[in-house]
């Protein structure tokens, strides 16, 4: 159907901005000692953290897009994700 094909296709958008911004350039601005300088177990703590959101929050938005519909909840976690 057409309403899967597009959120197969914002999932796709998501993920590929996901991995070109967060997990090739954020590990690189967090080292660079002009901005940042954290340590590469600082920064593995920033992704550990980053994950364990994702593992805690997943069961509270499934049980709200159950609720009140994929759609209301998809744009808002997407724009909450890229803040």
């Amino acid at each position: 159907s057409s309403q899967l094909r597009w959120v197969l296709a914002l999932n796709g958008i998501y993920w590929f901005s996901l991995s070109g911004a967060q997990m090739t350039l954020l590990p690189l601005m967090l080292s660079d000692a002009a901005r940042f300088g954290l340590t590469p177990a600082q920064i593995g703590g920033i992704f550990a953290a980053q994950s364990a959101v994702s593992v805690l929050g997943a069961a509270p938005a499934a049980m709200l897009a159950d609720r009140v519909g994929p759609g209301r909840v998809i744009g808002p976690a997407m724009c909450t994700s890229a803040a």
